[in-house]
This record gives C-alpha cells, sequence and structure tokens, in this order.
C-alpha cells in the first residue's frame, strides 16, 4: 500500500489550486480506479509552538491565538511529529482524502 500525505501551511490553504497541489489527489483516485491501494492525506498544524512563530509576537496575542484551538493551546512539533508517525502506519490505512487539522483556517 503507498502512502502519501503533505504538511500544509496556512498559505497553502488559501492559495489557488494548481497542477502540483492535486497531483496527489490525482494519485489517489488513479490508485483507486486500477484496483491499487494508495492513501493520500495532508497535515495542517495551525500554530505550532516553535521559535519562528513565537518570536516577535506579544504573549497576549499568542495567548489569544491558542484560545482559537479546541484545545486552548499552540501545537507542539511532538504533536506534528504523532501525526507524521501515524498516517503512513498500518492503523491509518482506511483514512484517506482528508486534511488532519485541530483548528479552522
Amino acid at each position: 500500500m503507498m502512502r502519501a500525505f503533505r504538511i500544509l501551511s496556512r498559505e497553502d490553504l488559501h492559495q489557488p489550486v494548481d497542477e502540483d497541489r492535486t497531483r496527489g489527489g490525482k494519485l489517489a483516485v488513479a490508485g483507486i480506479e486500477q484496483g491499487h491501494r494508495r492513501t493520500v492525506n495532508a497535515i495542517a498544524p495551525g500554530p505550532v509552538a516553535t521559535d519562528l512563530f513565537l518570536n516577535g509576537k506579544l504573549q497576549e496575542l499568542v495567548v489569544r491565538i491558542a484560545k482559537m484551538n479546541p484545545l486552548e493551546r499552540l501545537g507542539t512539533p511532538e504533536d506534528i511529529a504523532s501525526a507524521v508517525a501515524f498516517l503512513p502506519a498500518r492503523t491509518a490505512a482506511w483514512i484517506n482524502g482528508q486534511t488532519c487539522a485541530p483548528m479552522a483556517a
């Protein structure tokens, strides 16, 4: 079984769809049509507590952004790593065509 996924940024979610961004979905559909077992998923983690995200932001803003998440916290690199480890695993074989995201973009 082939499993593919992409980690999306907030900017990816607001860009027009182009050939590169639809290639994975086309591969998944082609695989289903040909009887192959392919899954294609994406991870859109939202704000993650890293230096890249936190630098230059007031603590007030960081707290407000964190509260927008259903868990009322920023993601961590470990959260993202867990999702990246899970999607290719056999236990995720039934998941296909999904974007894993903790919060609305």
